[in-house]
C-alpha cells in the first residue's frame, strides 16, 4: 500500500488534517477527555468537548497550550484517534519566494483567549464556565476591538459547590478580558516588520498581512491589525484549514523548503 502525504495543523483550540488527494478529513476541537486519574481516553474531538461540557469526574486535556507549549504524547495520541476512527505556539512570519525572513513565535493561542473570558466570567461572578463554553463566547460575541454595541449571551458555568449555573456574558466584558493579549499580537506584528531586512520593507507592507488558523476569525483582529501595522490585512480563505493544506502541498516542494531554511531566525 502506498504511504499517504498528510499535513497537520495542530492549534490551541482545533487539530486539521489534510490527505493528499482528498482533502481535509479531520477538522474538529484539539481536545482529549480521558477518566479522573488519565489512565482511559473517553473522548477525542467534537466528542470530547460535548462530554466535558457535561462536568463529572473526567479530565479535559489540550496538547498545545499557550500557543506553542506541546505535550507530544497527548498530540499524538489525539491526532491517531482522530485519523483511525476516519481513515482506518500562534506564528508570525514573513515569508518571501520560498524564504523566511522574519519569524517570532507567540505563546498567545486560542486557548489563552478563553482562558481570559474564563478568569474574568470567574472573577466577577464566582463560576468558572462550562466545558468549551470560553471558545463559544469568543466566536459569537469576542470581538478585538471595543463593540458597537453591548450584546451578550446566555452560558453554562459551575458554581463552587460544583452545580450547573447559567449566567449572562457580556461583549464588553469579553473585549475587555482579551485586551491585553489580543495587544500583545498586534506588538508581536510590529517587532516581526521590524526585523525584515530594510530593502524588503515596501513589499511586504504592499503585500500586507495575511491571518491564518482559527483565532484569525476572531471579530475585528484583522482590522485591529491592519490599522496598527498600518499596511493591508486580509484573512486567509478557510484560515482554519489552510495551514494543514498548505503542509501538505509542501511535501511536494521539500527541496525549496531545504534551501529556505538557513532563512529561519
Amino acid at each position: 500500500m502506498l504511504s499517504k502525504k498528510i499535513g497537520i495543523d495542530l492549534g490551541t483550540s482545533t487539530v486539521v488534517v489534510y490527505v493528499k488527494g482528498e482533502g481535509v478529513v479531520v477538522n474538529e476541537p484539539a481536545l482529549m477527555v480521558t477518566d479522573e486519574k488519565g489512565g482511559r481516553v473517553l473522548a477525542v474531538g467534537r466528542a470530547a468537548s460535548e462530554l466535558a461540557g457535561k462536568g463529572g469526574k473526567v479530565r479535559a486535556i489540550r496538547p498545545v497550550r499557550n500557543g506553542n507549549g506541546v505535550d507530544y504524547g497527548i498530540a499524538g495520541a489525539l491526532v491517531q484517534h482522530l485519523i483511525g476512527r476516519i481513515i482506518g505556539r500562534q506564528r508570525i512570519f514573513r515569508p518571501a519566494h520560498g524564504e523566511i525572513l522574519a519569524l517570532e513565535s507567540l505563546p498567545v493561542g486560542g486557548d489563552a483567549l478563553d482562558a481570559a473570558i474564563d478568569e474574568a466570567v470567574s472573577s466577577a461572578r464566582g463560576l468558572r464556565l462550562g466545558g468549551g463554553e470560553p471558545e463559544r463566547i469568543k466566536r459569537q460575541i469576542g470581538s478585538a476591538n471595543p463593540p458597537v454595541a453591548d450584546t451578550s449571551i446566555e452560558v453554562m458555568a459551575i458554581d463552587a459547590q460544583g452545580q450547573p449555573a447559567l449566567t449572562q456574558v457580556s461583549a464588553a466584558e469579553v473585549a475587555s478580558a482579551i485586551e491585553d493579549l489580543v495587544d500583545q499580537i498586534g506588538a508581536a506584528v510590529d517587532r516581526v516588520f521590524t526585523q525584515v531586512p530594510a530593502e524588503r520593507r515596501a513589499a511586504v507592507r504592499r503585500n500586507g498581512l495575511v491571518l491564518t488558523g482559527g483565532g484569525a476569525q476572531l471579530n475585528g483582529l484583522v482590522e485591529f491589525l491592519g490599522g496598527r501595522a498600518r499596511m493591508p490585512a486580509r484573512i486567509a480563505r478557510d484560515p482554519e484549514a489552510c495551514v494543514a493544506v498548505g503542509t501538505g502541498m509542501a511535501l511536494d516542494n521539500l527541496q525549496m523548503i531545504r534551501r529556505g531554511q538557513h532563512y529561519i531566525t
